[in-house]
């Protein structure tokens, strides 16, 4: 741990120099060896989050530490415009609402509204899924390229969670091939015994596929003659917040 409080103090370090600063000085400000500063910058460097200007041989941040940063504005953002969408879903349906990113290859919620039933499905905050087991991962895995589609599948493999998890390729890809028809996914209890969920595309300004929405709740109750009511509102809520994401529906291809 040692270490790593060193490194956040270097990149703070970096963040106040505009113009960079050298090891030496870096080494009087920090109280550190300079050996120690060039290790924790070296491997910094490796990652991007510093990099080292060859002329006056000063360090800055690296672009990686942007991109997070760009990430996370993102993230806020989104959770931002998207909250009063859950909030109103949840109210409407009086079950649990979520919103998800998609982060390597797994879908991470970011944030959720729970249903006020007793019997319910309970919130999941900063929770890491396979894609191919939920309404709102496999609502993101269907508008994948089909490249990005059979490397996950490859790589990852297809987990069984529950009786009802599709583990076949061949019939996953038929499912999300369907997704992109009627533009909703259903988890019919593929990740959770007793749970059925609804989930919906969010896109972007670039047109991609980077989050979804979606209602849960308790399979006693979320039949499946309720499903089709239920999507509406979600690929409604979807499309309002990709549109204030940035995303423009008339320029988008056809799936």
């Amino acid at each position: 741990m040692k270490s790593v409080e060193k490194a956040i103090e270097i990149l703070e370090a970096l963040a106040k120099r505009e113009n960079g600063i050298g090891i030496t000085q870096l080494s009087r400000e920090l109280d550190l060896p300079k050996s120690t500063i060039h290790q924790i910058l070296s491997t910094l460097k490796s990652v991007r989050f510093a990099e080292q200007n060859p002329e006056d041989r000063k360090y800055h941040l690296g672009l990686r530490i942007f991109e997070l940063g760009n990430i996370f504005q993102s993230q806020l953002q989104l959770r931002k415009i998207a909250y009063s969408y859950l909030y109103n879903i949840s109210g409407k349906t009086n079950e649990t609402t979520y919103l998800v990113v998609l982060k390597d290859n797994r879908t991470v919620y970011i944030d959720c509204v729970e249903s006020t039933a007793r019997l319910r499905a309970h919130p999941l905050f900063g929770i890491r899924v396979p894609l191919h087991c939920t309404g709102v991962g496999k609502a993101i895995m269907a508008f994948l390229p089909e490249q990005k589609i059979n490397e996950i599948i490859h790589e990852d493999g297809l987990e069984r969670f529950t009786e009802n998890t599709i583990t076949d390729p061949q019939i996953l890809k038929r499912e999300l091939k369907e997704i992109r028809k009627r533009g909703y996914a259903i988890d019919n209890m593929e990740h959770a015994e007793g749970i059925r969920c609804v989930g919906a595309p969010i896109r972007n300004h670039r047109k991609e596929v980077f989050a979804a929405i979606s209602v849960s709740g308790p399979s006693q109750r979320f039949d499946p003659p309720r499903i089709p009511a239920i999507a509406k509102l979600v690929i409604e809520a979807s499309e309002e917040i990709s549109r204030k994401m940035g995303y423009k529906k008339q320029n988008m291809p056809e799936a």
